[in-house]
């Protein structure tokens, strides 16, 4: 299985309502947003995707309009009840699911969002991950 990843960022505001520390009060942050996509080493051969996973233009379409455009400089309480690294990563796991995971004719997962993981400050991330069984 091969994967490619591309890096993301974004500026945003958000308060914790249930923290007990600082987090409490509004502040912002200067996010980064990775993402991962794996796909089979079968590579296709044809079209203008032609040894490629997904065109590295085509995720930065995907994840700018699904999330990079929503999230920039806005209040993630107006998105969430309590915009934890964790709720957002998971969140963005199931926007780009829907617009990546393609299948082949077998049935087989062709391309798959395999990680996002997101950092909330340069040295904090949360992150989400594929888990694949043999």
């Amino acid at each position: 299985m091969l994967s490619i990843c591309k890096k993301f960022e974004f500026c945003y505001g958000h308060h914790l309502p249930h923290h007990e520390g600082k987090c409490f009060l509004h502040h912002g942050h200067n996010a980064i947003l990775e993402i991962e996509v794996s796909g089979s080493d079968q590579l296709n051969e044809t079209g203008s995707e032609a040894g490629m996973i997904i065109d590295f233009s085509r995720l930065k379409e995907i994840v700018k309009l699904e999330i990079i455009d929503k999230f920039d400089h806005q209040n993630l309480n107006d998105f969430f009840k309590n915009p934890t690294a964790e709720t957002i990563v998971m969140w963005i796991k199931d926007q780009l699911m829907l617009k990546v995971d393609t299948f082949s004719d077998c049935g087989c997962y062709q391309t798959c969002l395999k990680r996002v993981r997101f950092y909330e400050t340069p040295d904090s991330y949360a992150e989400w991950k594929k888990e694949i069984f043999s």
